[in-house]
């Protein structure tokens, strides 16, 4: 109950994620669906930035538009500074989202150009918990006022951001960027009216697109609208932001839930059952003294109802100690809230209900219709008529133990091949930070040179995005000769000329860049071996690539190189086409490969360096290695809740088990003491009736083993790498549960074979 319970709490906060928002079901997410003429299909999470207040200008259904874009910034508040994300939001956010103040008023908080709200994380940074309204903050130097502080963020947002500040203070460079009707670069959330039909709105998008992007676009660009409430648990398009969760994990666990609240109902069925054996004759004497079945139901029934009750209040303690362990895995900040969570009131009433009767049904039918002529004579019927019935509970739950057993032993392989498997790039010993806002690009050479002098350092690079964890932009690529409407939709890297030594990747054929040729930072692109593919190309070297420009420019790229393959996305996806170009001026990591045996001294040197070259704002990093580990996180959750559910059922099981086998040693006591007195001896004895439990977990393994491998192969389909079960996984899973039997009811067999026969049989 306790485990159900438990996941009943998860699920709930699961649902409930960005309903706290008071117009959450008037909320949508404009996404666009982007399809290119040789079939290609994207469907994005991002629009170009002038769509969603022209369509709130076009369509009286919607109420307001909102766009979210975020950017980095030194932050700056006196001599306190750091690098922060900022969010650039349009003023209407407070009137679509629910955000409560902490200080300030949400009217007209970011009305105004260079106006910000801080969350009150951010607040305490720079003001330790005073109000820190009117304040300036400097934003790369360019002064902001505090006009609001968010209250601590609600667990329940799918997105986490540092501040919120005017959209109005974009320069106007950056905006004639983000004025392109072509150019998907932000979050677009619309507020629609009530009972707006999201069918017949979405119907006049494809007029909106011809009027407004342009008629060629009306048959490649197909935006649709999400549900701010089902975003987490049901959306997984490109560039999505925010947490979300695959909704099939969420069945899995409720699924595996009930399983358990059934199996261990089944054990009560059964001990319950092989007890009421022992109560037989008390059932007689009461039906010999005037007792009608129904009230010995209702006997029954209240004994089963109060061991629920007080099993559901000793479940409560486990779950809340089970919280803060899940909170240690996940962050969710799930919490019971008794007062005012009345679901979880009526599920903890209804499980013990449930409970009640699942568990006490069955034996108090089954013990109320004892005879009790034949009970008071000593005959503890009934036998056979319900053998069969408790035999496939058993079954059942071993089938489900065996399916929890290889399910974790699957999960737990997949993780460790996901983790050590090549991705073709060297990840060793990178150190990951961003490329100090002070230097320019005339200065990378200069910063190299500064990251040269500390002992330790090996290599350094800087590029647009990092292997193993993104693609980076995508853009549009055809062919010499063709048109762009035929072109294909690939990744693009940002890199300098050193990107491709730092991560020893392969260059099958052609060179690399070099500050030889003056053509390499415009005109030249190395590409891989799947770009080549998709693009019709045997020998790529000397080829020419197109690429249409926000629909005004055109430019043309030499193809020089040839890079082997490599995971630059994680293994959830199959290895897309990627362009690498060697463009200064849109780099913004900087990875440092380090070859030292003092990793924490070089670390502190390199901080003061970077520190020193970017206005004393604090140094933020990672370590490669572990960020491509991290990208499994919710695999890891998986798998460590499985391997606790998995013991639990075993337990369970083995409780099950025991209660079979004490019914069925009551059942052949007699049996048992006419077998010693013919001669048998303790060993045959003990193997005749381990042999019919075996058998029982034989055929759980049976059928569990067959629907563990059917329902593992569709989990490891949504990687595109994976390691498929193997014999060992299985053979394991087999031996384990047959050991964990024979252990179980080895006791007890033992202990019927060794009992001296005459206790049994001096009743004849």
């Amino acid at each position: 109950m306790g485990i159900c319970l438990f996941l009943v709490l998860i699920t709930q906060y699961a649902l409930n994620y960005d309903k706290v928002h008071e117009n959450s079901d008037r909320i949508y997410r404009l996404a666009d669906v982007i399809k290119q003429e040789n079939g290609q299909i994207l469907d994005v999470a991002i629009t170009p930035s002038p769509w969603g207040q022209a369509m709130a200008d076009n369509y009286e259904e919607i109420e307001a538009s909102v766009r979210f874009m975020g950017r980095g910034a030194a932050v700056r508040y006196g001599e306190t500074a750091m690098r922060q994300g900022v969010t650039y939001v349009d003023a209407p956010i407070f009137e679509v989202f629910t955000y409560p103040f902490k200080f300030g008023n949400p009217d007209g908080a970011l009305d105004r150009p260079n106006t910000i709200v801080l969350t009150e994380e951010m607040s305490d940074r720079f003001f330790d918990e005073q109000n820190p309204v009117g304040e300036i903050l400097l934003l790369d130097d360019v002064p902001y006022e505090i006009t609001g502080v968010l209250e601590k963020r609600n667990p329940h947002y799918s997105w986490y951001f540092n501040s919120l500040a005017s959209f109005s203070s974009v320069d106007e460079q950056m905006y004639e960027q983000l004025n392109n009707w072509t150019s998907h670069n932000l979050y677009t959330y619309l507020l629609l009216q009530e009972g707006t039909d999201i069918d017949a709105l979405e119907a006049k998008f494809g007029e909106f697109i011809s009027t407004n992007v342009g008629e060629n676009f009306a048959t490649r660009y197909f935006p649709h609208l999400q549900n701010l409430e089902s975003i987490f648990l049901s959306s997984n398009l490109f560039a999505e932001h925010g947490e979300t969760l695959e909704v099939t994990y969420i069945y899995i666990f409720g699924a595996l839930g009930l399983l358990i609240l059934f199996i261990a109902c089944i054990n009560f069925v059964n001990l319950a059952t092989a007890q009421g054996l022992k109560r037989a004759k008390e059932v007689g004497v009461r039906k010999v003294m005037g007792a009608f079945k129904g009230q010995l139901i209702f006997q029954f029934l209240a004994e089963a109802f109060i061991l629920a009750t007080a099993g559901v209040l000793i479940s409560l303690v486990f779950v809340e100690l089970a919280l803060p362990w899940f909170y240690s895995l996940t962050e969710w900040e799930v919490s019971a809230n008794y007062l005012s969570n009345y679901f979880y009131i009526f599920a903890v009433i209804f499980t013990v209900v449930l409970v009640g009767f699942l568990a006490g049904g069955y034996p108090a039918f089954v013990l109320s219709s004892f005879t009790p002529s034949a009970v008071l004579k000593g005959d503890n019927a009934p036998k056979s008529g319900n053998s069969i019935l408790k035999t496939s509970l058993v079954v059942t739950q071993f089938t489900v133990a065996i399916f929890m057993i290889i399910s974790t032993l699957a999960v737990s392989d997949q993780i460790e091949y996901l983790k050590t498997k090549d991705l073709g790039f060297n990840q060793q010993d990178v150190f990951v930070t961003g490329i100090p806002s002070d230097i320019g690009v005339n200065d990378h050479q200069m910063l190299r040179s500064e990251l040269f002098r500390i002992p330790g350092v090996q290599e350094v690079s800087m590029a647009s995005n990092i292997p193993g964890g993104s693609g980076g932009s995508r853009m549009n690529y055809y062919p010499e000769g063709e048109s762009p409407e035929s072109g294909q939709i690939m990744n693009t890297y940002f890199v300098d000329e050193y990107f491709i030594t730092q991560f020893d990747l392969t260059l099958l054929s052609g060179r690399d860049f070099s500050s030889e040729f003056a053509s390499d930072t415009s005109q030249s692109v190395l590409i891989n071996q799947a770009a080549a593919r998709a693009l019709g190309f045997d020998n790529p070297v000397g080829k020419t690539l197109h690429r249409q420009f926000m629909d005004i420019e055109n430019e043309s790229f030499t193809i020089i190189g040839l890079v082997e393959d490599f995971h630059f996305d994680d293994l959830r996806q199959s290895i897309n086409p990627l362009i690498i170009r060697n463009n200064p001026s849109n780099l913004g990591n900087l990875t440092i490969r380090l070859q030292t045996t003092d990793v924490e001294g070089t670390i502190d040197q390199l901080q003061e360096t970077l520190s020193s070259l970017n206005n004393g704002l604090p140094v933020w990093y990672y370590f490669l290695e572990d960020d491509l580990v991290d990208e499994y996180d919710t695999e890891e959750v998986i798998s460590e809740m499985l391997t606790y559910f998995t013991y639990l059922t075993i337990f369970i099981a083995c409780l099950g088990l025991l209660g079979l086998v004490s019914f069925t040693i009551i059942n052949k006591q007699k049996e048992i003491g006419i077998r010693k007195v013919l001669g048998a001896s303790v060993q045959s004895i003990v193997q005749n009736i381990s042999f019919q439990f075996v058998k029982l977990v034989i055929i759980g393994f049976l059928i569990g083993a067959p629907l563990a491998y059917v329902l593992i192969q569709q989990w490891l389909n949504s990687f595109a790498y994976s390691e498929a079960p193997g014999l060992l996984t299985f053979l394991i899973a087999g031996c384990s549960i047959v050991g964990i039997t024979l252990i179980t009811i080895g006791y007890q067999t033992i202990r019927a074979a060794l009992a001296n026969p005459v206790e049994s049989l001096k009743s004849e």
